[in-house]
């Protein structure tokens, strides 16, 4: 696990902005901006995998729809997510309490060399505060994730990558 690059995905507010997502021209459940940012970070990070974090995590038909848009919009785009058949992990789904301690228990048990995690939820909250500091990205619920975000997400995790 030391040397996997993680990518802890939230869904709502982040792929799927709210409480008025703009539809998708390929199909996707989720707006073409919001997979252009994420199509980005793993452009830059082709070694990137990704951790669903969100609610979502706890009923396959929720996944796999997650995995079919990917599959829609990075087919349609050629994009990376195409290549994704699966998430690598998912946080515990026993814990549906505070988005902060669900990726801090999942880090305890599994010690990546480098990771971020896209959330609409401050994460720099509290007592986890300084595990987030330089790797949470904070994204807008409305605007979900933008280039913008990418393109901090792409920066904290090369800065990681430097140092690691």
């Amino acid at each position: 696990m030391a040397d996997k690059i993680l990518v802890f995905l939230d869904i709502d507010g982040v792929l799927l902005p709210f409480p008025d997502p703009s539809a998708s021209t390929c199909g996707a459940i989720f707006p073409d901006a919001t997979l252009h940012a994420l199509s980005q970070i793993l452009y830059a990070i082709p070694d990137a995998l990704l951790v669903l974090s969100s609610t979502w995590r706890a009923q396959k038909n929720m996944i796999d729809d997650i995995i079919e848009s990917f599959q829609i919009y990075g087919n349609a785009h050629d994009s990376p997510l195409a290549r994704i058949t699966e998430f690598y992990d998912v946080t515990d789904t026993s814990y549906h309490d505070e988005r902060q301690y669900e990726i801090y228990r999942y880090l305890q048990n599994n010690r990546p060399r480098a990771w971020i995690a896209l959330d609409d939820e401050d994460l720099l909250l509290d007592r986890y505060r300084n595990s987030f500091e330089g790797r949470a990205i904070a994204v807008s619920s409305p605007v979900g994730l933008t280039s913008a975000d990418a393109d901090l997400a792409i920066r904290l995790l090369q800065q990681q990558l430097a140092k690691s």
